[in-house]
């Protein structure tokens, strides 16, 4: 039985080239990564050079590809002589680049085509990661040909990378969390690794790829490009059942364990471990769950696309009915703790944005619901969605906010109720609103605090002379300024 197109590609074409991309990476990591970079840079570049010419004997087919050749190799011992030099290693760079691309110029070089090409080459090189993905949706294909790595990545690779970014988002909310991870050494077995170890490995990859196996003359027509699209459709590389329902067993989980936390610590009222605050468990959590609880809309919405498979089954849309409760859940516990926060550090215009933004998240969760029972499409949601921000912008136009915060300020503040946060004059001075005078005239007449009546009245007569001003004008009369006006008018 003849060898498949396919299996040729990945046998003779691929591995190889994977296992000198490998072979460049480590190469580059000890030369590069701790002393830095010296003559060693020109000792890679010739490697890389000899490296493009093995896997791909076309770029010095021709008399200009001997002769970008020799240039590279000649700027490679510059290098190592007069040792490395911003311009002799960009000048590297664009000879290893046109060194691939020469096979696209059999009958003339035009300089300028070339340097838009080493340009247009550079800025598009997704090499890497266009034969990762063919790679896994060869995995997909029933026959003598499968690759367990393959098949494990479609599986774990999405669950997995989700769980740990949740588990990220968790440990900042949760100091709680935060704590039981830091007890665990968790880089004891990788101490060497660190993230811009890691992200240097990445980018040398990407480049070195890039190159050793080019875009040019490489994937010739469309029948293999063809034949694996006909197995397994390009969206479903990623998020296909298996992933999908292992990735939702792992976030009802993870969500949880976070929603337990919040049962015992948050809304039961229990007291909170020595050394840590209401103030402080509330504040680290409100941003970054609600982060984490867009996410989860978000997998959500590309997991369960309208018309796909995995949105029939059963099993899938109560694992994601349950999440989405989660979700709601944690949202509510979002709102307690911002609530908990403005108890301690008081109002203000922005923590009001932020409670209707956590509003409209609980609202797109539960339309995300409907839409998956009632089988609604996308822009069904994103209708109903866009309805509900106008909706709530709407509302706010016709609500006092700094007002509103003001009020609420001063009547929870310490010079009032005896505790709590004190009054922000600070803040009341940098707003300076003409709206925060019914409440400052509320503090005058209630406070026994001689320092804020003081303040207070000052900042009163401040913001009523700013009032007179524009109220004077007809073209700046409102009916708000009106009511502000009835009531200086009526107070003393």
């Amino acid at each position: 039985m003849a060898m498949s197109q396919t299996t040729r590609f990945f046998q003779f074409r691929f591995w190889p080239r994977a296992a000198g991309c490998a072979a460049l990476v480590a190469l580059a990591d000890f030369l590069f990564y701790h002393p830095g970079a010296n003559w060693t840079v020109g000792v890679f570049a010739m490697l890389l050079l000899d490296l493009i010419v093995l896997y791909n004997p076309r770029v010095i087919a021709s008399r200009a590809g001997k002769i970008v050749l020799g240039a590279g190799i000649g700027l490679a011992a510059a290098t190592v002589i007069e040792g490395p030099a911003p311009v002799t290693c960009l000048m590297m760079a664009a000879d290893a680049v046109a060194l691939v691309l020469m096979p696209r110029y059999r009958y003339q070089i035009d300089a300028r085509n070339v340097g838009v090409d080493i340009l247009d080459y550079a800025a598009t090189n997704g090499r890497l990661y266009k034969d990762m993905s063919t790679l896994l949706r060869a995995s997909s294909r029933r026959g003598r040909v499968r690759f367990a790595l393959g098949r494990i990545a479609r599986r774990w690779l999405l669950p997995i990378a989700f769980s740990a970014v949740f588990i990220a988002l968790f440990s900042a909310a949760n100091p709680l969390i935060d704590n039981t991870l830091s007890v665990v050494d968790w880089l004891a077995p990788l101490q060497a690794l660190s993230v811009p170890r890691i992200m240097f490995w990445m980018a040398t990859a990407w480049a070195c790829w890039g190159l050793i196996r080019p875009k040019v003359g490489v994937m010739r027509g469309a029948s293999h490009r063809g034949a694996l699209s006909r197995h397994t459709k390009p969206e479903g590389l990623w998020f296909n059942r298996q992933s999908i329902v292992t990735s939702l067993i792992l976030f009802n989980g993870l969500f949880a364990i976070q929603n337990l936390l919040d049962l015992l610590f948050l809304w039961s009222g229990a007291g909170l471990p020595a050394g840590m605050t209401y103030a402080e468990y509330a504040h680290r959590g409100a941003y970054p769950l609600m982060i984490t609880a867009l996410l989860a809309a978000a997998f959500v919405l590309i997991a369960l696309k309208p018309g796909s498979s995995t949105e029939k089954l059963p099993a899938i849309r109560l694992l994601v009915y349950a999440w989405v409760g989660q979700n709601i859940f944690l949202v509510l516990s979002c709102v307690l703790r911002m609530d908990r926060y403005i108890a301690e550090y008081s109002l203000t215009g922005l923590r009001v944005y932020t409670l209707e933004w956590m509003s409209l998240t609980a609202v797109g969760l539960v339309l995300i619901v409907y839409r998956i029972h009632a089988d609604k499409s996308n822009r069904w949601l994103i209708n109903a969605n866009v309805l509900a921000v106008i909706a709530m912008l709407y509302a706010g136009c016709f609500i006092d906010v700094p007002g509103a915060v003001a009020q609420y300020n001063v009547e929870h503040c310490r010079e009032i109720t005896g505790r709590g946060a004190a009054l922000d004059f600070a803040y009341l001075r940098a707003e300076h609103d003409i709206s925060d005078i019914p409440a400052l005239a509320w503090l005058i007449q209630r406070s026994s605090n001689a320092s804020a009546v003081e303040q207070a009245a000052w900042l009163r007569a401040d913001l009523e002379a700013e009032l007179a001003v524009e109220f004077g004008d007809w073209r700046q009369w409102s009916f708000r300024k009106a009511r502000l006006a009835v009531l200086v008018a009526r107070q003393p």
